[in-house]
């Protein structure tokens, strides 16, 4: 770092030694007390006999690299490698050394140990039966260098073994790293176990591919309830998320294989799965894509080019603030506007799918009513009601109407208790709406 008269770099230099461990010197007030188990990082220094140097003052002094200092301890090190750094600056290192530190997401230790794993097997060869790595000793008699002395074949239980893991993590793992490099959504998972939820889902999906079966039985009435599917499409669990039974069944019955359809707002990508699974094509779109398909775009700029002429257009919007909770806060989000201004975007909504659906192509709309909280009063605010008259006014004609209630497992204890406590309705209450564009027709308004 330049400085005046070059201050700056005398003061951050800094040199690398090798010590004594009893020579270095642990204060008795540090700002890190709690150095948790060190049993793996000794057994990494045993099995690999590597490790960053710690950090100390002029006057050995530990600044940084205090479970560095006991895991070598631990393995029966004598020497460490030190960085020496000026004793005025020791109790600043110190905090950034701890502070500033960023640990590494769920994917980047999984990539680690895939990464490693396939290293120890190409310079040992494989040992499918698997084993624990046996101890060896280097030629002073301790413990240790097993990475440089082992010549034996090595295995998933080895790795795991070394790494202080299970042997079922190391496989896990391995999943991962694949998965995340063909679907953002893994890659994106904000916690281990949910990235794994999300494979699991994707494998499933990729059985039912394989098998060629599809358990998919057309629904022949107009009131449509649906549990269990919703796993095989979109994202388990996504906000807003709707069962996968819903776009086969609006599929199957208004469109043909080969369509076009047209989602949005794609949210966790349920309709472009449910078109694979129908053999329809699909384009996804969605302010903030969760899945490598979805192409970024706001659809309040209105559809993008190659959407004009489709067969289908599918609208799943937030429905208002029903679920605006469960939505990312964003500038952009619909969830999050005044009842005016959602009631604005749903009237130019329907006015750009007029645009762009081919005609005879259809537009199937969901939508729910909003039921007020105790403090709003009593009026129920009909937003598919509202919806159909832009529909009408825009020169849609109404083919069909269907009820597809939330499943009640879509709303958690709270609201129940919520709704027992305030004498109150819980709204399961949801309609899919399904308009053709039929030019032939006049534009109609209602007065």
């Amino acid at each position: 770092m330049a400085g005046e008269d070059g201050k700056a770099s005398r003061i951050l230099s800094s040199r690398i030694l090798k010590v004594r461990i009893s020579e270095v010197k642990v204060p008795n007030e540090r700002l890190r007390t709690d150095i948790g188990d060190t049993d793996r990082l000794s057994m990494s220094i045993n099995t690999f006999s590597w490790v960053s140097p710690i950090v100390v003052t002029e006057d050995m002094r530990l600044v940084a690299g205090l479970r560095r200092l006991e895991a070598l301890k631990k393995a029966g090190a004598d020497h460490v490698e030190v960085q020496v750094v000026p004793n005025e600056l020791s109790w600043i290192i110190e905090g950034l050394e701890n502070i500033e530190r960023k640990q590494l997401s769920c994917l980047e230790e999984a990539s680690f140990r895939t990464r490693l794993d396939k290293h120890m097997r190409q310079r040992f060869g494989e040992n499918p039966k698997g084993g624990r790595p046996p101890e060896h000793r280097n030629e002073s008699g301790k413990t240790g260098e097993r990475f440089t002395s082992f010549q034996g074949p090595w295995s998933e239980a080895k790795t795991a073994e070394i790494l202080g893991v299970s042997r079922t993590t190391i496989t896990r793992d391995r999943e991962l790293v694949d998965y995340a490099k063909k679907h953002i959504e893994v890659k994106n998972a904000p916690n281990r176990k949910k990235a794994l939820q999300i494979v699991r889902q994707i494998k499933k999906k990729e059985e039912f591919e394989r098998a060629g079966q599809f358990p998919f039985v057309p629904k022949i009435h107009n009131i449509w309830t649906f549990e269990k599917e919703s796993k095989l499409f979109g994202i388990d669990g996504y906000p807003g998320a709707i069962p996968g039974g819903i776009v086969l069944n609006v599929l199957y019955h208004y469109t043909r294989e080969n369509d076009l359809v047209v989602d949005p707002m794609a949210g966790g990508g349920a309709t472009a799965d449910a078109c694979r699974y129908m053999k329809r094509k699909c384009l996804s779109y969605d302010i903030r894509p969760s899945r490598e398909f979805i192409k970024e775009h706001d659809i309040r700029e209105g559809f993008p080019q190659e959407a004009i002429g489709c067969d289908l257009v599918f609208l799943d919007p937030p429905y208002w603030k029903i679920r605006a909770s469960g939505y990312k806060h964003d500038s952009r989000d619909v969830a999050s506007l005044s009842l005016e201004g959602y009631l604005h975007f749903l009237k130019k909504l329907v006015q750009d799918c007029y645009e762009t659906v081919k005609e005879g192509g259809h537009v199937a709309f969901l939508m729910q009513p909003y039921l007020p909280e105790p403090h709003e009063g009593d009026n129920i605010i009909d937003l598919p009601l509202i919806a159909h008259q832009y529909f009408i006014e825009a020169g849609f004609q109404e083919k069909n109407r269907f009820s597809v209630p939330l499943a009640r497992e879509d709303k958690h204890r709270g609201d129940f208790e919520k709704a027992e406590r305030n004498g109150i309705f819980i709204n399961l209450l949801r309609d899919l709406m399904i308009y053709v564009k039929d030019k032939t027709s006049a534009k109609k308004k209602l007065l």
